[in-house]
């Protein structure tokens, strides 16, 4: 599900910074794009008629497969070196490892029977929630106990979701891709926790990844 517009808007949006390879205004217009898109997604939760069941300290999606573009995961990067101490990322690092050996090389589906939370969730809350991923942005829950349900499960739930915040963010995912390859960038979609362990135990992953090389090859998203 996309909206083709969106898909347009957003690599207007970022085209020129992608090409100037300047790894600060990228940052800088990727952050735009997401503050962007969770504005618009607001705007269709604010809808009266719209009941979402989402609550604080509601975490049975934060134990799900996570996709995230490269440059996404550059910019959060960015924000944890900015704002976490050094105890509080030397807890995300532990949590990190933790979660990889016990997740790696899980397709989607294995990762949600896993029931592992993400190592960026700190006391039952997002600890990036600014600059979390778009596709988690997007997502939603209308009813709760489908989130419960599927959780506990050991076969796939239908979880009903209103549609349009997904469109939103996803379409915004797909402009982001299509810009990555209009100037031959890599555009493979990652899996949030391995990708991230490689942006803050590696020295200058942006700039290396700006120079065209695949420095998140082993966080390529199994789905």
């Amino acid at each position: 599900m996309y909206n083709n517009e969106l898909i347009k808007s957003t690599v207007n949006t970022i085209a020129e910074p992608f090409k100037s390879k300047n790894l600060k205004k990228i940052n800088k217009a990727i952050n735009s794009l997401q503050l962007g898109s969770e504005n618009l997604v607001n705007q269709q939760l604010e809808n009266p008629e719209v009941k979402i069941d989402c609550q604080i300290n509601c975490t049975y999606c934060c134990h799900n497969q996570v996709s995230v573009t490269p440059v996404e995961i550059t910019l959060l990067a960015e924000f944890i070196k900015l704002n976490f101490s050094e105890d509080q990322l030397s807890q995300l690092k532990v949590r990190m490892n933790d979660l990889e050996k016990s997740t790696k090389d899980m397709n989607a589906f294995q990762r949600k029977k896993a029931k592992k939370p993400c190592a960026l969730l700190v006391d039952n809350k997002c600890s990036v929630y600014s600059v979390r991923p778009l596709s988690c942005k997007g997502w939603n829950s209308l009813d709760v106990n489908d989130c419960k349900e599927a959780f506990n499960s050991e076969s796939e739930v239908q979880i009903k979701t209103l549609a349009s915040p997904r469109i939103i963010t996803n379409s915004v995912s797909i402009g982001i891709t299509n810009t990555l390859k209009s100037v031959g960038l890599n555009s493979d979609l990652l899996e949030l926790n391995s990708a991230l362990k490689i942006a803050l135990t590696k020295y200058n992953v942006g700039e290396k990844y700006l120079e065209g090389k695949n420095i998140f090859k082993d966080a390529k998203l199994k789905v």
